[in-house]
């Protein structure tokens, strides 16, 4: 994974190569192909190269181009490549993504990212203009943060390459939230003053000050009405090959974290399914599981191999003990976290990743939010429930209660809490202290992620996903941890194309006869081992966690429980 930096002094003063090579420092193990600066005045920007793709072999960064004019920061991947080259009417065999981005804002100005699919973090200046302008990917994949005082604006990928240049204190309201509800606004951090550019949003920074707009916010009630559901099942089945194909391009073998899931295994399969084709051009792809011997509970070994077996695809399996050795959750790169996050399984994760980096392998492709975008929530069963469907509950209920995962009363809570009163009206817990109870209550969401108001409930929980833009911690733990590693993780069910169509389709293609993700399952017939695509229900790894910070880390968490910091910052009640 590459990485940014920019600093625009809005007062004139020197933008200051010293300052940027202090940005760069931080994260100079995200350069391994080439760290690069460039300033001009009062605006300097700087990237850390990892190059992936075939076309960035001669990529030279930050880009500059118009005779000066412009200067580019890129981090990222352009995936519509062929779209956008006959869109723009140029000859760009071979060149870097770098220099399509900039002929599509020379064309199209800000709007050049409606065009772009892929995942991206860029800055570009434009000296005619006097102005930077920055922009994510509408998932937000890729990070960007930044620091605004009025006399100079700095913007980077990682958080601790702004603390190089700038002093923050925490920021309590975002502790108080996280302390509620485990995240944080989507345009907040954990230090105040250092903002995160929220997902597909794009912003201006100029003399007469700084523009932050949504450009991506797909509407969940604009439903696609196709004929049948073997039309919604080939036009996803595309999608879905298109999205695995372009985090494909390279010239090296692809690695897949591989799981006995559905999105995991599907992500394999489909990958393989299309090597196999004619002319298809597609590199080897090797797996690498966590598998936890003697722990049936959590347990998946039969579904991974099941999955391998039938593709013949090469591997390596990663046993974890009952409980990891701590140190392993360490970054080997004694790198501090500039922000708290408790990763599930991080030791598990990171011996996964160390595994990856020793076959010398760069590209990681996930599973990451499949279950989200396919996810309807209980707003589905709700919205069947307020309907009067009687018969739509009664299947549903009864498919429901035959899997393991879920009993009647469940269903009965999925389906009838939230039609209730204090639906949506959850209280900060009572040993949050009035004072972050209040920074809770009174917090609003920015312009840039309210969400819209619907009366289905199905459609509000599509809305609350759209809005996390990149939110959630995460997102940004899989960027900075894989960062360690050398490794870029690409997540193909985050493609933008295939988010648009997942939000639009009616929850029935999603979701029916107590299966989730029904729209998958039939499109992997015959891809996928039918073992696998028949589970009913997903692993529940709660005990791998439940175990170890009751056994083998009490000391570490009563400490935390114990600890007097929260107190003191006048977050806690302490005799909660």
């Amino acid at each position: 994974m590459s990485a940014i930096a920019a600093i625009f002094n809005l007062d004139g003063a020197p933008a200051g190569e010293d300052r940027l090579r202090k940005m760069t420092d931080a994260v100079a193990h995200r350069g391994p192909d080439g760290i690069g600066a460039w300033t001009s005045g009062a605006v300097g920007l700087s990237t850390c190269l990892l190059k992936t793709t075939p076309e960035a072999a001669n990529e030279d960064l930050p880009l500059v181009a118009g005779d000066g004019r412009y200067a580019v920061a890129f981090d990222g991947r352009i995936d519509n490549r062929d779209e956008l080259v006959a869109a723009l009417e140029i000859d760009a065999e071979g060149a870097p993504d770098s220099a399509l981005l900039l002929a599509a804002y020379r064309l199209w100005d800000e709007s050049c990212v409606d065009r772009i699919a892929g995942d991206f973090a860029f800055a570009i200046w434009d000296s005619q203009r006097n102005q930077l302008f920055c922009a994510r990917d509408p998932l937000g994949i890729r990070l960007l943060h930044y620091y605004s005082d009025g006399k100079r604006f700095i913007a980077a990928t990682e958080v601790s390459q702004i603390l190089e240049v700038v002093d923050a204190d925490v920021d309590l309201v975002s502790l108080s939230m996280y302390l509620h509800e485990q995240k944080v606004p989507a345009d907040r951090t954990f230090l105040e003053g250092i903002k995160k550019l929220p997902g597909g949003c794009r912003m201006t920074v100029s003399a007469s000050g700084e523009r932050v707009e949504t450009y991506w916010n797909p509407d969940p009630s604009d439903l696609l009405r196709l004929q049948d559901f073997r039309e919604y099942e080939e036009r996803f089945l595309e999608l879905f090959k298109d999205s695995v194909r372009s985090r494909m391009r390279t010239d090296q073998p692809v690695a897949v974290s591989l799981s006995g899931g559905m999105d995991s295994t599907s992500i394999l399969a489909i990958a393989e399914h299309m090597r196999r084709e004619p002319g298809a051009g597609l590199p080897e792809v090797r797996y690498y599981s966590n598998v936890y011997a003697g722990m049936d509970e959590v347990d998946e070994s039969d579904y991974i191999r099941a999955t391998v077996d039938m593709h013949g695809t090469p591997g390596t399996m990663i046993e974890s003990g009952e409980f990891d050795d701590s140190k392993a959750g360490s970054s080997p790169l004694g790198l501090k976290r500039a922000e708290p996050y408790i990763a599930p399984h991080e030791e598990s994760q990171r011996r996964l990743f160390a595994a990856v980096q020793r076959d010398g392998l760069q590209t990681l492709l996930t599973g990451l939010i499949g279950d989200e975008a396919f996810s309807v929530g209980a707003g589905f069963l709700s919205d069947t429930v307020r309907r009067f469907d009687l018969r739509g509950v009664r299947r549903e209920w009864r498919y429901f209660t035959k899997g393991a995962w879920l009993t009647a009363g469940m269903v009965a809570a999925a389906s009838l809490v939230p039609l209730g009163p204090r639906a949506g009206n959850e209280k900060p817990a009572r040993w949050l202290s009035k004072r972050a109870a209040d920074a809770v209550q009174s917090t609003e969401n920015s312009p840039l992620t309210a969400e819209r108001k619907f009366r289905s409930l199905h459609l509000r929980d599509v809305e609350s996903w759209i809005q996390v833009r990149g939110g959630l911690a995460g997102y940004t733990w899989a960027d900075v941890t894989t960062a360690e590693y050398g490794i870029v993780p690409s997540h193909p069910f985050a493609d933008r194309r295939l988010v648009e169509f997942l939000v639009s389709v009616p929850p029935e293609v999603k979701f029916r006869h107590g299966y989730t993700k029904r729209v998958l399952r039939r499109a992997m017939k015959g891809i996928l081992p039918e073992v696998v695509r028949n589970r009913r229900y997903k692993t529940d790894f709660s005990s791998l966690y439940d175990r170890k910070t009751t056994q083998v880390e009490v000391d570490a968490v009563s400490g935390l429980i114990e600890s007097p910091v929260l107190a003191d910052l006048g977050l806690v009640e302490p005799s909660e």
